[in-house]
Order: structure tokens, then sequence, then C-alpha cells
């Protein structure tokens, strides 16, 4: 059996993840928009979207039950031939239909800009060609940096570096857009998630 070692970190907004496996490729929108699922695992996200018990222990399930969350850190560690694509719909079906549209206004709270990279975004957005064009540009020297940042794993300092890769990243993606695509992105974020000053 192959073993498929994934850690993602949650931290104030801020997506990381580290894969090796051959099912699991971490191109770099992958690497930049990480996978909203895991948020969820994060107990103020919990909280907001009023994932009961029973539920957490079905996110849990999908995952194999190997995951570990400590505050805003989710460590997954998975050993299984199962796709992650498999595993992570699987999860999503264990959210009713508001917290899936909660879950998605959060993880473009986080993700920011970055979000045109997703398709569906995109298109609901109206990006253009050249937009998307100069968007994966930019997206592929951004997860450059931060692949190359996270080379011998997360720590305090390779963390807070990537953390301002990101934060320089977001306003170059919002500069890749017009005011009217800005506001409506805005909009879709739905309200903003209000953290306990000690999650801050």
């Amino acid at each position: 059996m192959t073993t498929l070692k994934c850690m993602l970190t949650l931290v104030t907004a801020l997506v990381l993840s580290i894969a090796g496996h051959a099912q699991f490729q971490m191109d770099s929108k992958r690497v930049l928009l990480g996978s909203k699922i895991f948020s969820a695992f994060s107990p103020v996200v919990r909280k907001e979207l009023k994932i009961t018990d029973a539920q957490y222990k079905k996110l849990q399930d999908a995952f194999e039950g190997q995951v570990e969350a400590e505050g805003e850190r989710v460590m997954v560690r998975i050993t299984s031939d199962t796709p992650m694509e498999d595993m992570t719909a699987a999860a999503m079906k264990v959210l009713d239909t508001e917290q899936v549209k909660r879950l998605n206004e959060i993880w473009l709270q986080n993700i920011g800009a970055a979000a045109i990279l997703d398709p569906a975004i995109a298109k609901e957005l109206g990006v253009t060609a050249d937009q998307r064009q100069k968007s994966e540009a930019l997206a592929d020297k951004i997860a450059d940096e931060l692949m190359s940042l996270m080379q011998d794993g997360p720590n305090p300092d390779s963390m807070k570096k990537a953390q301002a890769v990101r934060k320089e990243a977001g306003k170059k993606f919002e500069a890749l857009l017009t005011a009217e695509q800005l506001k409506k992105l805005e909009v879709m974020k739905g309200k903003p998630m209000i953290r306990d000053k000690a999650e801050k």
C-alpha cells in the first residue's frame, strides 16, 4: 500500500499544503487555493458552520480518521490509495446546503482574489482570457516561492515568510480584476467571519 502524507496548516486565513504522493500532484492552483473542506476541521470554522459532533465524526471518517486539529492547525496524514478527490467529495456530502454555502464564503474570505484561479469563481466573475492567462502565470510564480519555503517542512519562520508572500500575492491578484469584479467578489464572500480575540 502506498502512503499519502498530506499536511495542511491553517493559520489566520493562511492555508499551506504539502503532499508526497503520485495521485496528489501539487500544481500551482492547488497550492494557492488549498482544499476548502479542511477549513471545516478548524474549531472556529466548525463553530461558525454549526457542525454537530456526528457530522464531525463523519468528516473524520471521510479521511479515514487520520485528522488532528489543534486550534487553526490541521494535520491530515492518510495511508490510502483512495484518491483525495473521492475523500473530499465524501466529506463535502456530510455538510448540508447552508453549511456548504457558508464554507464557500469563508474559503473566499481566506483565499481572496486568488480565488479567480478556480474555474467556477472565474466564470461567475466574468474573468477574461487575458486575466486568466495573467493569473495563472502569477500563480506559478507564487506557488514556486511557497513550495521553496516549505521544502524542509513548516516552522515558525517559514510560516511567517509564507504568510507575507500570500499577502503580497493577494494584492497582485486583486490588481488583475476590475473594480466591478472586485465588488462582486466581496459580495460573494458573505458576512465576515468574526473570530474571538483568543483565536486571532
